[in-house]
């Protein structure tokens, strides 16, 4: 067999070998998984670009609301030292 064939049919055999490959599916990349739990900030910042983005006012409402209670509840509440 001359070198020439021989070249030809390993390049070919090397090409079946990633035909297989792709078909079984193993040639192809691997997308890494996380966790949540396991996570760390460094992780998570060399993935996606994360700004701050706290807005503090909208629990504003929510501390400063006044709460109305009737009699009726605040006699149930009340805890009467002896």
């Amino acid at each position: 067999m001359t070198e020439e064939i021989e070249l030809r049919l390993l390049k070919e055999i090397e090409e079946l070998k990633q035909e297989i490959r792709t078909i079984k599916g193993e040639n192809q990349e691997t997308k890494p998984t996380y966790q949540y739990s396991k996570i760390r900030d460094s992780d998570l910042e060399s993935l996606v670009n994360i700004e701050r983005n706290l807005d503090k006012s909208i629990f504003k409402q929510w501390f400063e609301h006044n709460i109305i209670i009737d009699n009726n509840t605040e006699s149930h509440t009340i805890t009467h030292k002896s």
